[in-house]
């Protein structure tokens, strides 16, 4: 499945991380929910928290990968680099918002103009070659 498992399973882990770290401390407001879909082309994951605020990614370095020596703030970006498109929006009923992501099935595309980077390849690389740095 060209590494769909894998990689879908590291962009849920990611958005939830961020859904239940956004309403901590919420008391009984600390819901979070996950919904995934998927057709022939594409998979679909959504992550809902009640949080409003919208998420925020974190600066990236001159090479355009999060610097290495931080402790976090990275989730977005490997969201960023392991989908085709990814975004948030408010909801009212129940108050919060949603951050998804879409990534392709296979060997099918997205054309968008809302891609972080023009090759589709290229975030994977990015996250490889920032994987290979905090190995070091």
């Amino acid at each position: 499945m060209d590494g769909l498992a894998e990689s879908t399973e590291l962009l849920v882990s990611e958005l939830v991380t961020n859904a239940v770290k956004a309403v901590a401390g919420q008391g009984n407001q600390a819901a979070v929910r996950l919904r995934l879909s998927s057709d022939n082309a594409r998979f679909l994951v959504e992550v809902w928290d009640a949080d409003p605020r919208p998420p925020v990614p974190k600066d990236l370095g001159a090479d355009g990968i999060p610097d290495v020596q931080e402790e976090g703030g990275r989730g977005l970006f490997l969201v960023a680099a392991l989908s085709a498109r990814w975004n948030w929006y408010l909801t009212q009923e129940p108050t919060g918002k949603v951050v998804w992501c879409l990534r392709p099935i296979g060997g099918n595309s997205l054309q968008s103009t809302d891609r972080l980077w023009s090759d589709p390849c290229r975030g994977e690389r990015r996250v490889r070659s920032w994987y290979d740095r905090l190995k070091l």
